[in-house]
Formats: structure tokens, C-alpha cells, sequence
């Protein structure tokens, strides 16, 4: 209902609104089953139900004209648009093709170079040559896998556009295949040139070369298009990688056509690498001039070869080669010096026809343009199919089904659509409509006399704030905080409640960068991007010419104990950089001042025995639960206590912190379900709290928490601080009034200087002296947040306010100093042989339950490895043809689980942040973490060992035999890999790790011994093959197999040719020629003693393992017959050690604490390099605005309320009566933007196109008794709201009969009726679990895992997907952007699809107004930003996000979470922006909103509130009270 009328309500349930409260804080407090008991909250529900049944029906929904919507842009002006859009981005991010472009270009030099002596065209380079087309070909096919990443990151930007009707399905994939097929000629180019330039290849070649390799990037660059619509951007990487295996092995290379078994020969003939390959290879080969080293037989005379002889004309060995012609093998040259087995051939055909005895990579009768046009018809279905998915993907959900009644549900039938309005929906529009009659205009809303005044009721007792003592979060404090079951150590078990107190005192304190000039003229927005830049990259490397600029300067503050201190500022204000330097963390830049703890510098070891962080939400392990994460903690932190007693420690912080009801529900992340945002925030607390420290840093301890619980976490905190006698600094982004209620001590920033620093019930006699008076209605924090914040008021403003505070401190006199008191020892942590054991089970039970580290990695690898061994099914007969393949099957046996530990980089760089959390306050230290890690790596490499082989034991009979030598062979191996990918964990980005890693894994798998000999590489490149673990594992793997293999069959013993005639080099006719010639072929060099009967001497290798090594080691350096196993198993756990002791290295530099700043030299000490005393280290101003802090406590008496209690938050008494509106004042800023934008008409002669449809068709949204069902198992349905939303996020991406076994439909939504009328804005409120992203989602029409039902109806009509694309628009989180592409890009782009009829001037004069009225003028050149990628600030990208939604001029704006990310006074202005815009252009705004402070609550007409999916409020947000 209306927004004004929720008191009434309230009223009316028997809970009336106090005079102190926010109506949206005051109810949400209520029903938050967190917070209160289910039977409570199921009353408010029950009677909102109760009320709406006895009431009769009044006004239907109105059923209007709806007017036509602008005309969009046609197909062909999209497609334009488009095209131009995603050539800039092709342009602008690297992750696409930029990227791309260069590593390729690098990887493909290096390989050129390994193969450098392959521009010899000798007999002996031709094998090579093969291998360097194999890899020059792989390569960019393997870094294919972060356009996987990139476009699945874009989906969610895409699919929005798409379904607000920006563009079409159509043109969106015709203009991103054109610039596809465009880059793959660059790619292809880029893969070429360093093979072409560096080995010399035959330039003729190149123009036909590169359309053949571009068509082969194409179809893989579609595969991976098609991988990107995986839900998880993870699992997408990996089935990319699968495909790229399977196609990898089928590519000709590594198995034959006629070897393959025959169900999976479709899969063989279906890779494009495979005809690629082989027309590359044909094109260059036949190309190439004629090779060295072999001749023509023809210059033996004829007469002799008629009885294949040519006498003593040619060496026996030559004329060997020349007599092993077939008519199926005719070679007719001949090598000398060289045996059989290194001659190919002098032209391009012979050598192509000799190497296809051996590959079928090498095709003399390929159709290369066949093989092209092949390519590309893989490549145009691959992108039909990944165009059905995407059009599937980006389809809008069907609107709820309607409700079936009395006859019509009993047939099955469709009721008619007076039927469709039930009886609770239609009552509940007519309580509203009641309402608001019985309200006359000219009266204010009943309850605006109770609006928020909380901060008149603050204690004036030390400016402290106590819940009272029979509140709820008070007795779990008290009870934590009291707790003592092991009496007889009640010094250890007990708080240190009331004795030793602790101050943290900041003198002068700054942090400089250096900066791009460019940057510095950027303003703060450079500057933080220039900081980003510098985090991973030298600053000369990244910003070239540079200059100092200050995030910091001269902040001076102080926490006392038993007090809390909240710094507050506006984005960019400095807050994060402040923090980050009290809790030493390292950065780019440099630090000054001073920092103590109780007097003491606050170094490193007393930061770690002595505080705590409260980091972001997602610093947990996703697979353990809340209730594993405290026992944990608690037995590290404190392993004194008992077992009982650390158990009951745990229960008592589960109940304190709201958590006991999902106690066993895992922590959960951005890809695993579990806990909510707010709960792991909580978490987090809860962990810190285990330690018992004696100071307490969080950042942002209320975002993502509605404002019920935002309000019990801050008063949480000021009960825990003032028991505990503890101090606690917090940053907070957006506080209302009751979090501000939690504030002792406020300090702001702006700028990187300060504000405003001293008691928080004293900034508005600050304010004051400014000549800024707060007004009686106004919440201090958000007054003072609206008048420093650059983006909304002037530079020239905000620096007057800065001034006034320097300029006021230097004018007192220094009083107090820090205190310098003594420090009790803290609780004794656990011993290192303890925390090792701990740890241990720790990591035991996480390798059991993440699946990214082992679980899903051992179910993967056996799978896999079992499809490469029914390819290679025929090797299981041991004859000579599969001696090869065999050799084959060994190297993808053991490639396949080196690949999977790319997924290892991901889950451990996502873990780090957790701990170098734990590390960093003394919970274990990097020893036994290192330890535990390595203990349970190496049991996981021995079950990962076995996974990888058991399927190629088998299927195809590997000799059992062999299997215990080769299991740990194998393991060594693997161990040497995931230290690898630990090292590469920690590069800060992590696609930039897990390409690192890639990378390495290629050039290992290059140097394994199958491709290149050593004798083959050049001299400079020699020490990274025998760095490659896999040559070493690979080889003695290969031995230990082979030896223990049973004899092969198909080959005899030489012996059996009689002795005497073997003294001449012949056996008569004892043997036919062909296998006489194999005896005959032996040499010192290679002895062979053996011959097959009916094979040629390519294809004959050997009886025994020692033979079969032998003869494959004049072509592969991995079949060894002389490796010593052990000596190569004891060398790769040599490898192993050392990269661990080098990631051992890495971890403890990174976990290792920044330095605390440096303190500033005055006078001599400055000029000499020297170090003040400390008397010295208190500057002017960090001493006198310390003096003037002191100085207000002691001017005002306790029994004096404060100056500013007068003004405290009471907004809502000011709001219009006139239909529930609250408008801006005419001149404001806000206001005179909205106004200019909605008038905004250029082009005179159209005016029907360029103005809003101000006050014209009114549009209302209805819904009538919305539900919606989803099927969960019987355990999630036992576990409440919690295992709905778990089991909610499982079925998205698993049908629910595969994840949730028995299932029962359970409701997230019953029966929720509401309109929003033209021009209100209604809000959706409700605690974490109520089900308005559920609403939200339904009303969007997305797709979700349940069923909808209900009515929705826009202007009385069905809203349908083709309604919701012409007159919706919907503003979705901060990251649907295109992260390379500036604010005004985006703007530009969406006028030009959304308004193509205006001129090229009105549209940029549009893009300019909305910059203006947005607050984004200022950062209109700054690119938009990602998580990966630095721009725009989180609250900046959420306005664009607004900004984009108005380019459309739609009917109806849905917005999820408009204010969340922003600091009060950008959220107020957004609120009043859009309430303005509701207002002047006559739309309807649904939003949901989770913290509503005061200033945020005034832009609200009506509210809607939710809990369990129930209705427990709608109507006027001023009748709430």
C-alpha cells in the first residue's frame, strides 16, 4: 500500500510505531525471523491475510489504452550500430582478441624457436616440421578458453539489452560474426608470421595458409561461444578443454582412422583441427622446395632393378631403401648416410605420402578448399546451435499462469478474466483504495509524527548507546561475554571485560601513489584506477611518466576503549586506503604518520596478537558451515579451553550473531549456494570474535544486510564494545539512523582529508560553525555525506568544508596525548604441532568436500581418461602396429589430469584472501598451513594417480604388474604440477594465473619427450627441457609398462636365419626380401635382432620391452630404455621442493603485514635523514584536532543532550500530502536535471520522438495474488527459507530429480497482491530470504526453476514478453556492463538503438543531459570497469545502469537494489532522482530496496513488504506507522 499509510497498519496489528523510528527499519526489525521468533512473524503475515478477506472489492486494475512505444532502430541500423560497438570492444579488451594477439604472437615465437632447426630442409627436420605445424595450430586454440570467461562475463549485459528491446537475437549475431571471421584473420596471421619468419617456411604458402588456419579459429572461437552459456564460467572452461583434448587427440597426429574403434570414428571425423591440420600441412609441404638429403633410385640402371637388385652401383644400406619400394609404399628414393628410418622424401608429395604410413595428419590427396569449406560448415553449425541456445537464454519467462477456480481448475480450463482477480488480491486494492480516500489531501498522514528522531534518545553517558538489558542481542552478548565453563581457568576462559583498556591512536597519517600524469589530472578516478594498475605492474611499466598525488592527507584520529568509530565518506573519499593502512595491509604507495595501539607503534607482531579484521562477506571456505568455521577457529584461538568448552563457546556465538538456525549450512560463495551475503558478513564477525582481540577493524559490517539486521549487527557491536572494553573502527558506506544510533566517534573523509572528526552526537554543532545548520528533519551522516560529495555538489563547496576543519584545529592548543598503557598478554594461541593438526583436518575435510580441488577433479580425470582409452581399445592386442599407439595412450593418460589442474589456480587463489585473513591475526602461522596443505596434496596425488591410470589398466590391459611402481611415478609427477599451479595461484588476476599455468603446462608437454629430441632444440632452450617434469615422468612411466609387458607378437628373432649365410649381410632365401632386409638393416647404432613377417620395416619394433624401447628411441626421447625410475621419480619431488619452497616464498611475502607508516621528519631530523623523538611525531594538527575532541567531551556535561539531538532524523513529517509525493524542490540540482532532460527537444519538427510522455498515457502495474513454487527435497524443505533458497539455486542449473532425489513443491512466494500506479514508486522491502529477488525475477519474466502463478497485468493487459521488450525497462546489478567501454560509450550506444529517428546532434545533447542529470559527467571518459578490470566506482556503475534504462523512454522501470553500493547521500539523490522522474514523466517504479535509511525511505510512495514470501504490509509508506 502507500508508503504513508504502513503506521496505520501497524497500528492496527498491535504494534505501534514509536516516535523514534524509521517506519521501513521498525518493520523490517519485526519480521526478520533472524532476529525474531517465526510464531511472531507469522502473525503479521496471518493478519494482513485475515484483513484483506473481510473487505469488499473496489477499484479493478485499470484497463487503459496502452500508446505506442518509440520506434526502434531497424535490423539493419542495429546490425550498424552493433558492428561499430564490437569493433571498438575487439579494440579495447584484451580477454577478447587484443590479448590474444600478443600472447599468441609470443607462445608461437618461442615454439618457432624450440623448432629452429627445422629451416634446414633435411631428412632428418621432417618429423619436426609436422610437430611445429601441430603446435603453431594449438596454441591459440588453447587460449580460446578465455573467450569462454569474456563473453559468459558480457551475457548478463547482453541478454538485458535484449530483452529491453535495445536490439534483436539477429542482428546482436551477425555483427559479432563479422567481427569474429574479421579477428580470426589476425589470429590466424599472428599464429603464422613467427613459424613463417623464424623457421623459414615458404612464403607462397601463406596466402592460402591463412584462410585454411582462420576457418579452423572460427569453429573452435564458436565452440567456445557455445561453452560460454554454462552456467558456471568454471565448468564452461573445462567442457571447452574436453572438446579441445578429444580434438587434439583426433587431430591425425596421434591416432590413425583405421585404429580408432569404431562407435567413436563420427567423433574423429568431426574435428576441425584435424582437417586443418592436414591442409596446412599439405599446403606447406607442397609449397616447400625440394628437401635435402635423399636422391632419386632412378640413377640405379634399369636393367638391374628388373630383379630389384642394382648390383654394386649403390651402398648396401641405400640400396636397401630403394628395394623397399610396395605398390602400396612407392618411394623411389633413397637417403645416404641415413637409415630407412629418417627418409621421407625429396618433394612435398613424396614426403607428405611417407609420413602417412605413420599419420593421418599428413594427407598427399587432401582437398585443401574442401577441407576449408568443411571447417566452416562445422563452424556455421556450431554457431546455429549456439544461436538456438542463446535466443533460448535471452527469451523472457511466461508470465505467471493464472489461477484456476471452482469448475474451470476441476476440467482444466482457463477461468475468465473477471475470475483472475481472487479474493484476497481484489480486497487488498480495496483496502488500499480505502485508504487513501479516507486520507484528504489537505491532511498529513497520521504517522508523520512519529518519523525517525532515534538520535534524540542517544545516552548521554560518554556519548555511549546501550541496548537495553532485556533486548535480545544484549543477553547474547552478556551471555558470550559472561560464558565461563571451565571455572578453574576463568583468566583464559573469560572476556577481558572492563580491564585493560586499549586505545588506537592516528597521527597525521597520509598515503601517496604515483600516477600517470594523466591520471593525476583525472582526478580521484584516475587515481584509483592508476592504484589498481600499480598493484600488479611496476609502476614505469604501467604508467610511464609519473607523479606523487595523496589518497591521504593528515588524517588524525583515535579509538578509545569501549567505543566504536565509523569512517564514513563518499565513494572515493579515502576510506578503504585508510583502512588498509591501519591493518598494514600492502600497497602500491607509501604511508606516513603515526599509528599506535595503547601509545605502542602498531607493528606487525602486536598487530597480529592483538587485533582483528572483519574482512568482505566472501573470506570463507564455501564448502565448510557456519558451524564448522567457528570450531575451528576456536580451536586454534583458544586451545586451552576443553572440548565441552569450546563447543559451547561456539553454540553461544552462533546464537549471538543470528546464526543457529544455519548452523550446518555451508558458507557458500559467488559459484557454490549457501549462506546469504548478510550471513556470511555475520560469520565473519563471529570468527573475528573467537580470538578475543583488543581491537576490531571492519569493513563494512552492514552491506548486504537489510535494515533490521544492519541495525542489530551495529548495536551487536556497541554492546560487545562496551562489555568487552574493547575499541572498534568500522567503515560504512551507507548508515542509517539506527546504524548511526551505533556510532560513538564518527570520522569523515572526503577527498583523502578529513571532514569531520569527534563524537558523533557533536557533528551537527560542527555544522553549525560551518554555516551549514542541520535541519530538524535531517539524518547528521547523510546531511554531511550530501555536502562533500563531489559528485553532487561543487569542488569549490567540498574544499571550503575541508579548510574550515584544518583551519579550526590550528587554532587550539594540544591537549590529551595518546594513552601509553600497559598491554596484557593475550590469550595463548595453539602451539605449531597443534595448529598442524588442526589444519590437517581442516584440509582433509575440504579435499572431501570442494569439489574444484579433488572430488570433482578425480570424478572428471576417470572419466576422461576412460574415453581416451576406448580410443585407443585396439592397443590392448599386443601386436607391432600398436606399439605406438600405445606410446600415444601413455601421454594423454597423464596430459589429462595436468590439464585439470588449471581449475586449482581458481579455487586457491579464491581461498588465499581467507588465509592471509587467518594468517594475518595470529589464528595459525604459514608453516603449518604449508605443511598441512603439502600432507594432504600428496595422499590426494596418490588417489589422482590412481584415477589416471585405472582406466588405461582396464580397458586396455596395461600389465598389472607395473600398476604400484607406476602409481607413485605418476603421483611424483602430479605433485610437481600442483605446485605449479599453487605458484601460479598467487598472480593477483586469477585468468592471468590460470593462463600462466597453461602456458607452462604447454611448454612441458612440448618438451615431454614426443615431439622434439634433445639433440633437436636449440642450445639456449636445452635447460627448459630438462626442467619439464613430464619428459621425466613420462619416460619412466613408459618404461615401467613396457618391461613389464608380456612379448609382442608379429616380430621373430633374426637367429632363425642361419649363421653362414648371415656372414655376407644375406639370408638366401631362407626369408623373403622384405623381412630379409629388416635383419639386414641392423647397425651398431641400432641392433635391431628381430624382423615382423608381412610389415615393412616402418611398422617393426620389436619382441621385448627392452627392443620396443630401443627402436622408438631413434625417434622419441620419452621411450628411454635406459632411465632409472627411481632416479627419475626422486628428480620431479626435487621439482616439486622447489617450487614449493618458491611458493613458500611467495605465501609468506604476500601474508606478510604492510609496514606501518612511516612517522615524518621535521626540521634537522628532515634534512638529515634522521628519525624524530616521539614527542615530535604529534604534528600541529593531528595534536590540536585530538585537543578540540577532548576539549568538546569536557564542555558538555552528561546531563546536557547533545547540540544536535534537536535535529535528529525526522524526514517523513516533511513529506507532501498531495497523492503521497514527495517532489524535489524546483531549483534543486536533482530536480532542474530531471526537468531539462525530460523536457529536452532538439528537433522541433518531432517532438512526438524526443519528449517523454509527460502526464499523458498513465501506465499501472498490477498483480493479483502472485505465487511461486519450487521442489525441493525433503531436507531443504525441513531446513526453511535457508534450504529453499539453496535447493533453489541447485535446481538452476540441475534438473530437480538429479540434485534433490525426494521432492515436495514448496511456496517462496503465496499470494502477494499490489500495483504501482503512474508516477509513484513503490519499494519492496523485506530481510534477507523474503523473496523479493523471487518477485522481482517474476515480474521480469525471467526464467527461474519454479512456477509462477497469478496475475500481472500493465494498464489491465496480460504483460506478456513481447509487452514487457516494447514498454519495460529493467536496471539490474552494478556489473551488466562492458567493461572497456566509457560511460558516455555506453549512453551513445543505447540512444543510438533506442532513438534512431533523432539527428546525430540531439542524440549526443541527450547523452550530455543524462550525464548531467546522473552525476556522471564528471567520469563520462572513464571506462565502465569490471571486478577484473579498473573504472568506474560500484555506485557510478549503478547509475549508468539507470542512465541506459532511460535512454528507452520506457513505460514501466523495474530496478533491483538501486542504492546498494552507494554512500547515503548518493543513494538519497538516486532515490529523489527517480522519484522526480516518476513524478514529471508519469511512469511507475517498482524497486527493491534491503537497507532504506531515512533520506532513502522519503522516496518511496508505496511499500510493499515481504517476509517468507508473505505479504506483511502494502499501502502508503506514510500510513505504515
Amino acid at each position: 500500500g502507500a508508503a504513508a499509510q504502513m503506521g496505520g497498519h501497524l497500528d492496527r496489528l498491535g504494534h505501534p510505531l514509536p516516535s523514534t523510528a524509521n517506519p521501513a527499519e521498525f518493520m523490517l526489525d519485526l519480521i526478520n525471523r533472524d532476529f525474531s521468533s517465526p510464531e511472531a512473524v507469522d502473525a503479521i503475515l496471518d493478519a494482513w491475510e485475515e484483513e484483506g478477506r473481510g473487505e469488499e472489492v473496489a477499484r479493478p486494475p485499470t484497463r487503459a489504452i496502452m500508446t505506442r512505444p518509440p520506434r526502434r532502430a531497424r535490423q539493419e541500423a542495429q546490425l550498424w550500430i552493433l558492428l561499430r560497438r564490437h569493433a571498438l570492444l575487439a579494440l579495447r579488451e584484451p580477454m577478447l582478441y587484443t590479448g590474444r594477439l600478443g600472447l599468441i604472437l609470443s607462445a608461437n615465437a618461442f615454439i618457432s624457436m624450440v623448432y629452429f632447426h627445422t629451416r634446414e630442409q633435411v631428412q632428418e627436420q621432417v618429423v619436426y616440421r609436422l610437430y611445429l605445424f601441430a603446435f603453431t595450430l594449438v596454441v591459440p586454440l588453447v587460449f580460446h578458453a578465455v573467450v569462454v570467461v569474456a563473453l559468459n562475463n558480457e551475457f548478463s549485459a547482453i541478454r538485458r539489452e535484449i530483452k529491453e528491446g535495445m536490439y534483436g537475437p539477429l542482428p546482436y549475431v551477425l555483427a559479432t560474426t563479422a567481427v569474429q571471421a574479421a579477428m580470426a584473420f589476425a589470429l590466424a596471421v599472428c599464429s603464422l608470421l613467427p613459424a613463417y619468419a623464424i623457421t623459414l617456411l615458404p612464403w607462397s604458402s601463406f596466402p592460402v595458409a591463412v584462410p585454411v588456419v582462420a576457418a579452423m579459429l572460427v569453429a573452435y572461437e564458436c565452440l567456445a561461444q557455445l561453452c560460454s552459456h554454462v552456467p558456471s564460467v568454471l565448468l564452461g572452461m573445462v567442457l571447452y578443454l574436453i572438446a579441445f583434448l578429444i580434438t587434439f587427440l583426433f587431430s591425425g597426429l596421434f591416432v590413425k582412422q583405421s585404429a580408432v574403434h569404431y562407435p567413436l570414428r563420427p567423433l574423429l571425423l568431426a574435428s576441425p583441427m584435424r582437417l586443418g591440420y592436414a591442409a596446412f600441412s599439405k599446403v606447406v609441404f607442397e609449397a616447400s622446395p625440394p628437401y635435402g638429403g635423399a636422391l632419386e633410385c632412378e640413377d640405379c640402371p634399369i636393367a638391374l632393378r628388373i630383379f630389384g637388385r642394382c648390383g654394386n652401383k649403390l651402398p648396401p644400406e641405400e640400396q636397401l631403401q630403394c628395394d623397399a619400394q610396395t605398390d602400396e609404399f612407392p618411394r623411389g628414393f633413397y637417403c645416404p648416410g641415413s637409415t630407412i628410418l629418417q627418409c621421407f622424401g625429396i618433394t612435398g608429395d613424396q614426403i607428405l605420402r611417407t609420413l602417412s604410413f605413420m599419420y593421418d595428419a599428413a594427407d598427399a590427396d587432401c582437398d585443401v578448399y574442401a577441407a576449408t569449406a568443411k571447417m566452416l560448415l562445422m563452424a556455421l553449425a556450431l554457431k546455429l546451435l549456439y544461436l538456438s541456445v542463446f535466443v533460448l537464454r535471452c527469451r523472457a519467462g511466461d508470465p505467471p499462469a493464472p489461477r484456476l477456480h471452482g469448475a474451470a481448475r476441476a476440467l482444466g480450463g482457463t477461468p475468465p478474466p473477471s475470475e483472475l482477480r481472487t479474493t484476497i488480491g481484489r480486497k487488498t486494492l480495496a483496502r488500499v483504495a480505502s485508504v487513501e480516500r479516507a486520507t484528504p489531501p489537505s491532511t498529513p498522514p497520521p504517522s508523520s509524527e512519529r518519523t525517525s528522531a532515534r538520535l534524540s534518545s542517544r545516552s548521554t553517558e560518554g556519548s555511549h548507546v546501550v541496548a537495553p538489558p532485556d533486548s535480545p542481542a544484549a543477553a547474547a552478548v552478556a551471555r558470550f561475554a559472561s560464558f565461563d565453563p571451565a571455572a578453574r581457568r576463568p583468566s583464559m576462559d573469560r572476556l577481558r571485560t572492563n580491564r585493560t583498556p586499549y586505545e588506537l591512536t592516528l597521527l597525521d597519517c597520509s598515503y601517496d601513489i604515483r600516477v600517470s600524469e594523466a591520471a593525476a589530472a583525472g582526478g580521484r578516478h584516475g587515481a584509483r584506477r592508476a592504484a589498481s594498475l600499480q598493484s600488479c605492474l611496476p609502476s614505469t611499466l604501467c604508467l610511464g611518466s609519473t607523479r606523487p598525488k595523496q589518497l591521504l592527507r593528515d588524517v588524525s584520529a583515535c579509538v578509545r576503549a569501549g567505543h566504536v568509530l565509523a569512517v564514513l565518506g563518499p565513494s572515493g573519499a579515502g576510506k578503504t586506503t585508510l583502512l588498509s593502512m591501519l591493518t598494514l595491509e600492502r600497497g602500491p604507495g607509501t604511508a606516513r604518520g603515526s599509528v599506535t595501539l595503547n601509545g605502542q607503534p602498531l607493528t606487525p607482531d602486536r598487530f597480529t596478537r592483538y587485533c582483528a579484521v572483519v574482512g568482505n562477506a566472501e573470506d570463507h571456505w564455501p564448502f565448510l558451515t557456519a558451524r564448522d568455521h567457528l570450531r575451528y577457529a576456536i580451536d586454534l584461538h583458544r586451545p586451552s579451553l576443553s572440548r565441552q568448552s569450546r563447543r559451547a563457546k561456539v553454540a553461544q556465538l552462533l546464537e549471538a550473531t543470528g546464526l543457529s538456525a544455519c548452523r550446518h549450512t555451508r558458507a557458500g560463495s559467488a559459484f557454490v549456494p549457501g549462506l546469504s551475503s548478510g550471513q556470511r558478513r555475520r560469520l565473519s564477525l563471529a570468527i573475528a570474535l573467537t580470538k578475543q582481540p583488543s581491537m576490531i577493524f571492519l569493513d563494512e559490517p552492514t552491506s548486504g544486510l537489510d535494515s533490521a539486521a544492519a541495525a542489530k549487527i551495529m548495536h551487536f557491536l556497541k554492546v560487545t564494545a562496551k562489555q568487552t572494553n574493547i575499541p572498534i573502527l568500522c567503515t560504512i558506506h551507507q548508515p542509517s539512523a539506527s546504524v548511526y544510533e551505533g556510532f560513538d566517534d564518527v570520522l569523515v573523509l572526503a577527498a583523502g582529508r578529513v571532514a569531520y572528526f569527534g563524537a558523533a552526537a557533536q557533528m551537527g554543532g560542527h555544522l553549525d560553525r560551518l554555516g551549514h545548520p542541520l535541519p530538524s528533519t535531517a539524518n547528521p551522516a547523510e546531511f554531511m555525506l550530501d555536502l562533500i560529495n563531489r559528485d553532487f555538489s561543487s569542488p569549490e563547496a567540498v574544499d571550503a568544508i575541508l579548510d574550515a576543519w584544518e583551519e579550526e584545529g590550528r587554532g587550539e592548543e594540544v591537549a590529551r596525548p595518546p594513552t601509553r598503557a600497559i598491554m596484557t598478554r593475550p590469550p595463548r594461541r595453539a602451539r605449531q604441532e597443534a595448529q598442524l593438526w588442526i589444519l590437517l583436518r581442516r584440509h582433509a575435510l575440504l579435499a572431501l568436500r570442494e569439489p574444484m580441488l579433488y572430488t570433482g577433479r578425480l570424478g572428471l580425470i576417470l572419466s576422461a581418461n576412460a574415453f581416451i582409452s576406448m580410443v585407443y581399445f585396439h592397443t590392448r592386442e599386443q601386436v607391432q602396429e600398436q606399439v605406438v599407439y600405445r606410446l600415444y595412450l601413455f601421454a594423454f593418460t597423464l596430459v589429462v589430469p595436468l590439464v585439470f589442474h588449471a581449475v586449482v589456480v581458481v579455487a586457491l587463489n579464491n581461498e588465499f584472501s581467507a588465509i592471509r585473513r587467518e594468517i594475518k591475526e595470529g589464528m595459525y602461522g604459514p608453516l603449518p598451513y604449508v605443511l598441512a596443505t603439502t600432507a594432504v596434496q600428496a595422499a590426494m596425488a596418490f588417489a589422482l594417480a590412481v584415477c589416471s591410470l585405472l582406466p588405461a589398466y582396464a580397458i586396455t590391459l596395461l600389465p598389472w604388474s607395473s600398476f604400484p611402481v607406476a602409481v607413485p611415478v605418476v603421483a611424483a609427477m602430479l605433485v610437481a604440477y600442483e605446485c605449479l599451479a599453487q605458484l601460479c595461484s598467487h598472480v593477483p588476476s586469477v585468468l592471468l594465473g590460470m593462463v600462466l599455468y597453461l602456458i607452462a603446462f604447454l611448454i612441458t608437454f612440448l618438451f615431454s619427450g614426443l615431439f622434439v629430441k634433445q639433440s633437436a632444440v636449440h642450445y639456449p632452450l636445452r635447460p627448459l627441457l630438462l626442467a619439464s617434469p613430464m619428459r621425466l615422468g613420462y619416460a619412466a612411466f613408459s618404461k615401467v609398462v613396457f618391461e613389464a609387458s608380456p612379448p609382442y607378437g608379429g616380430a621373430l628373432e633374426c637367429e632363425d636365419c642361419p649363421i653362414a649365410l648371415r656372414i655376407f649381410g644375406r639370408c638366401g632365401n631362407k626369408l623373403p626380401p622384405e623381412e630379409q632386409l629388416q635383419c639386414d638393416a641392423q647397425t651398431d647404432e641400432f641392433p635391431r635382432g628381430f624382423y615382423c613377417p608381412g610389415s615393412t620395416i616402418l611398422q617393426c619394433f620389436g619382441i621385448t620391452g627392452d627392443q620396443i624401447l630401443r627402436t622408438l628411441s631413434f625417434m622419441y626421447d620419452a621411450a628411454d630404455a635406459d632411465c632409472d625410475v627411481y632416479a627419475a621419480t626422486a628428480k620431479m619431488l626435487l621439482m616439486a621442493l622447489a617450487l614449493k619452497l618458491l611458493y613458500l616464498s611467495v605465501f609468506v611475502l604476500r601474508c606478510r603485514a604492510g609496514d606501518p607508516p612511516a612517522p615524518r621528519l621535521h626540521g634537522a631530523a628532515r634534512a638529515l635523514g634522521g628519525t624524530p623523538p616521539p614527542s615530535e611525531l604529534r604534528t600541529t594538527i593531528g595534536r590540536k584536532t585530538l585537543a578540540r575532541v577532548a576539549s568538546v567531551e569536557r564542555a558538555t556535561p552528561p546531563s546536557t543532550p547533545p547540540p544536535s539531538s534537536e535535529r535528529t532524523s525526522a524526514r517523513l513529517s516533511s513529506r507532501s500530502t498531495e497523492g503521497s509525493h514527495v517532489v524535489a524542490p524546483p531549483d534543486s540540482p536533482a530536480a532542474a536535471a530531471v526537468a531539462r532532460f525530460a523536457s529536452f527537444d532538439p528537433a522541433a519538427r518531432r517532438p512526438s520522438m524526443d519528449r517523454l510522455r509527460t502526464n499523458r498515457t498513465p501506465y499501472e502495474l498490477t498483480l493479483l495474488d502472485c505465487s511461486y513454487d519450487i521442489r525441493v527435497s525433503e531436507a531443504a524443505a525441513a531446513g526453511g527459507r535457508h534450504g529453499a533458497r539453496r535447493a533453489a539455486s541447485l535446481q538452476s542449473c540441475l534438473p530437480s530429480t538429479l540434485c534433490l532425489g525426494s521432492t515436495r513443491p514448496k511456496q517462496l512466494l503465496r499470494d502477494v497482491s499490489a500495483c504501482v500506479r503512474a508516477g509513484h514508486v513503490l519499494a519492496v522491502l523485506g530481510p534477507s530470504g523474503a523473496g523479493k529477488t523471487t518477485l522481482l525475477s517474476m515480474l521480469t519474466l525471467e526464467r527461474g526453476p519454479g512456477t509462477a502463478r497469478g496475475s500481472v497485468t500493465l494498464n489491465g493487459q496480460p504483460l506478456t514478453p513481447d509487452r514487457f521488450t516494447r514498454y519495460c525497462a529493467v536496471v539490474g546489478n552494478a556489473e551488466d556492463h562492458w567493461p572497456f567501454l566509457t560511460a558516455r560509450d555506453h549512453l551513445r550506444y543505447a540512444i543510438d538503438l533506442h532513438r534512431p529517428s533523432l539527428s546525430r546532434q540531439s542524440r549526443r545533447a541527450k547523452v550530455a543531459q543524462l550525464l548531467e542529470a546522473t552525476g556522471l559527467s564528471a567520469c563520462r571518459h572513464t571506462r565502465a570497469g569490471s571486478a577484473f578490470v579498473p573504472g568506474l566506482s560500484s555506485g557510478q556503475r549503478r547509475r549508468l545502469s539507470l542512465a541506459i534504462a532511460l535512454t528507452k523512454q520506457p513505460s514501466m522501470i523495474f530496478l533491483d537494489e538501486p542504492t546498494s553500493g552507494l554512500d547515503s547521500a548518493a543513494a538519497a539523490k538516486i532515490m529523489h532522482f527517480l522519484k522526480v522522474t516518476a513524478k514529471q514523466t508519469n511512469i511507475p517504479i517498482l524497486c527493491t530496496i534491503h537497507q532504506p535509511s531515512a533520506s532513502v525511505y522519503e522516496g518511496f510512495d508505496d511499500v510493499l513488504v515481504l517476509a517468507a514470501g508473505r505479504v506483511a504490509y502494502f499501502g502508503a509508506a506514510a500510513q505504515m506507522g
